[in-house]
């Protein structure tokens, strides 16, 4: 099985998983439960770690939730916006207080773990006029400083985005897709075939087809 792109899978904060481990995974794997146990849930994690945490995913599965709702002209309110985002992580937290990051990849391989942070960023002027941004600490959150929300997105070490999380966010991204993307782009890509399988209705086959190296 080390061939396969997921031979184990470990999510933290996503949904409703707390804490979610499965120490071994198959090219075809039953997953088995009642309703409202996370079973969707699962292949939405599985889904964003195909697509890298793509930002316009994510939104589509809020929109598929009923949890976020397009605007007139194609663009969404950014207070809306960035309420929908409240439902990305275990819990529901007020994302305007220090919440975890979302946490999902191999069992005990930090560097192919995937890492979605809404974290909140503010402006400081140096001496010399210069303006940056500075990542707002969990002690800071309570000062009247002038903040803004940021998506971050991480795949190990390497920094996939950094975005503003406002109203035009999701218009212009574009989706990282698999078949126009360079081979070093895909690293820890997953090529991914779901099918559901009703049995029951409280089962569901996940098939996890072998990366193809070229």
């Amino acid at each position: 099985m080390d061939n396969l792109i997921l031979n184990s899978l470990e999510i933290h904060n996503f949904r409703a998983f707390e804490h979610l481990q499965i120490e071994r995974l198959g090219r075809v794997n039953l997953i088995v439960g009642k309703n409202n146990v996370g079973k969707t849930c699962l292949l939405e994690a599985l889904q964003l770690y195909a697509q890298r945490g793509s930002p316009r995913l994510i939104l589509e599965q809020l929109r598929s939730h009923d949890e976020s709702k397009q605007a007139q002209g194609g663009y969404w309110d950014a207070e809306e916006l960035l309420s929908a985002f409240k439902y990305m992580f275990h819990g529901r937290p007020d994302v305007r207080t220090p919440i975890k990051p979302i946490e999902m990849g191999p069992i005990n391989d930090v560097n192919s773990a995937l890492t979605i942070a809404l974290d909140w960023w503010y402006a400081v002027q140096s001496s010399e006029g210069i303006h940056t941004m500075q990542l707002l600490q969990p002690e800071e959150y309570n000062q009247p400083v002038s903040r803004v929300p940021r998506l971050t997105v991480q795949l190990g070490k390497q920094t996939i985005y950094n975005l503003l999380l406002d109203s035009s966010l999701f218009t212009a991204l574009p989706v990282l897709s698999y078949r126009n993307s360079k081979p070093s782009m895909l690293f820890g890509y997953l090529q991914m075939v779901c099918t559901k399988s009703r049995w029951r209705g409280y089962g569901m086959i996940l098939r996890l087809p072998i990366w193809k190296r070229r």
